[in-house]
């Protein structure tokens, strides 16, 4: 029988056994978990290389116009703010003015953005938390749909997400640690820029700013850290406003107008199925972030998982009040994937034993996210960007310059058409259109966000060359899809100064890739002002 010493040290030998197995299978199932990651991801990227959003290149029409011609207009002489992702629009110009493609250049930014976060995760995070409960955070966001997605389609989500994950982890380690001055700025500077990127923001940086103060104990040193983010924060707003006086005229950016104000109330509902419709989707990302909640309590992950959770809860409430997006992947959404990871890694890093669960749900859940791309939806297309870009090549080719267009769709065609010019029916980059007070919904495309203005009788009014009605291959006038379409077709000038043109346009296949369901050739239907004195005189 061994003697008491030597069998505590058998305990404590088998102790360090069972350590040493558990240590073996959480960096076993980590392997496991980073193994999936890279396959969905390439599979995800793979599906989705051809995407790009037909919004996305209404910014890089803003964005090609500065490199060429300095100004910030979507039409050259016609000030006009109908972007709402500033940052994005002038590093996309930088990189445009050295000779980059305006696509690629949007999207090596958010691919970059995408590498940067992880880098975040290799270093930041690791250092904060530990090695595995960092490399799963890892693992979350490298293969998540709506960041992959986003970093084609050419819109800033990863961009965003990237300084918003910046912004949480400085305020996570000053609330841990205590604030200091550099890091104060710093963090508001960072918040300065998630602002510029996206406006939305704002909500984050006051979230930070108010547990900078709350999360450290309420004391003298934590108010007055709360102070300086929030005017170092405030400085950067300002000096945006100030600039957008200055350039545009107005107090409040165009997109506010076109999308928000002046408009019926049906917003709380289509928030709700956004929001319902994301957690249906990406289930990991709601499950993980009530994981790593419960988990944290009672740890010292505590009060920082209170700060993301909050973030978490008042953006989410916001969406549900503005009515969530349109766009394909919950674009509005993907900014706060990055927080769900930083809070699964801080509650991993004080909580190991949830390491292998966790690490399970995201093995059995992120490959899960490649089903609804089989079969006739294998791969994500934005038909507006699609279609307009045979249409905008079309009229590239066929219209003379210096003519004016209206349509709805403001991306794809414009953009391909840079010596022409043209009225945005939907009014996200027309004043007066976006200004209007609209009582009622009268058409199912109305309903969606940011598509529920529109004002027959000022484009009218404006005579344009062409117009096309309803989507970017053009409508019949007796189908409309949106507002102006409804009150052009019930205008008399229109009959009497307008007639009908029925183009065929033979178009690649590949070009839609068999998701989007049109004819070949393409039927593009638009209606041309007539040259006669009584029109000319209208």
């Amino acid at each position: 029988m061994p003697s008491k010493s030597n069998y505590a040290q058998l305990m404590i030998s088998a102790g360090d056994s069972d350590l040493s197995r558990k240590d073996t299978s959480r960096t076993n199932i980590v392997a496991a978990l980073c193994l999936v990651t890279l396959v969905t991801a390439l599979v995800l990227a793979l599906r989705s290389r051809w995407f790009i959003h037909d919004d996305a290149l209404i910014s890089l029409r803003y964005a090609q116009n500065l490199a060429q011609h300095g100004v910030l207009h979507w039409n050259l002489g016609e000030p006009v703010e109908g972007y709402t992702n500033l940052l994005f629009v002038l590093l996309s110009s930088a990189l445009i003015k050295i000779g980059v493609d305006p696509i690629f250049a949007a999207r090596s930014i958010n691919i970059a953005a995408l590498a940067a976060m992880l880098f975040l995760f290799a270093t930041l995070v690791r250092h904060l938390t530990s090695g595995l409960a960092a490399t799963v955070g890892m693992c979350l966001i490298g293969a998540s749909m709506p960041l992959i997605l986003w970093c084609f389609g050419g819109l800033e989500a990863p961009f965003l997400a990237l300084w918003i994950l910046l912004l949480c982890i400085l305020t996570h380690h000053m609330i841990l640690q205590g604030p200091n001055l550099i890091l104060t700025v710093i963090a508001a500077a960072v918040a300065g820029l998630a602002y510029l990127t996206r406006p939305d923001a704002a909500i984050i940086a006051g979230v930070a700013a108010l547990f900078l103060w709350l999360g450290t104990g309420l004391n003298r040193r934590g108010f007055w850290a709360a102070t300086l983010f929030s005017a170092v924060f405030l400085m950067i707003v300002a000096a945006h406003v100030g600039w957008r006086i200055m350039t545009y005229s107005e107090f409040l950016p165009m997109t506010l107008y076109a999308k928000a104000v002046g408009i019926p109330s049906l917003s709380t509902l289509f928030g709700l199925n956004y929001i319902r419709n994301f957690t249906l989707q990406t289930p990991f990302v709601p499950l993980l972030a009530v994981l790593a909640l419960a988990a944290g309590r009672a740890t010292k992950a505590h009060r920082p998982l209170m700060f993301m959770a909050t973030v978490l809860i008042v953006y989410s409430v916001y969406l549900v009040r503005i009515g969530g997006d349109h766009m394909l992947q919950y674009r509005l959404l993907a900014p706060l994937i990055p927080i769900v990871a930083l809070m699964l890694a801080a509650t991993l890093a004080v909580r190991p034993r949830l390491l292998i669960p966790a690490a399970l749900i995201l093995i059995v859940t992120l490959p899960a996210q490649l089903l609804p791309l089989s079969g006739q939806a294998k791969e994500p297309i934005d038909p507006a960007a699609t279609v307009g870009k045979i249409i905008g090549d079309h009229i590239a080719s066929s219209w003379p310059p210096n003519t004016t267009t209206a349509l709805n769709t403001a991306g794809s065609v414009p953009f391909l058409n840079p010596d022409k010019r043209f009225i945005d029916m939907l009014g996200l980059n027309d004043p007066v259109i976006a200004r209007r007070e609209v009582d009622t919904i009268s058409l199912v495309g109305q309903a969606l966000p940011g598509h529920a203005k529109g004002d027959g009788d000022y484009v009218l009014s404006r005579a344009p060359n062409y117009i096309i009605l309803g989507p970017a291959e053009g409508r019949d006038v007796g189908e409309p899809w949106f507002l102006s379409d409804l009150e052009i077709a019930e205008d008399p000038r229109f009959a009497d100064c307008y007639i009908k043109h029925r183009t065929e346009i033979p178009y690649d296949t590949q070009l839609l890739h068999d998701n989007v369901t049109r004819p070949n050739p393409l039927i593009f239907t638009y209606y041309q002002r007539r040259d006669s004195v009584e029109c000319s005189a209208d």
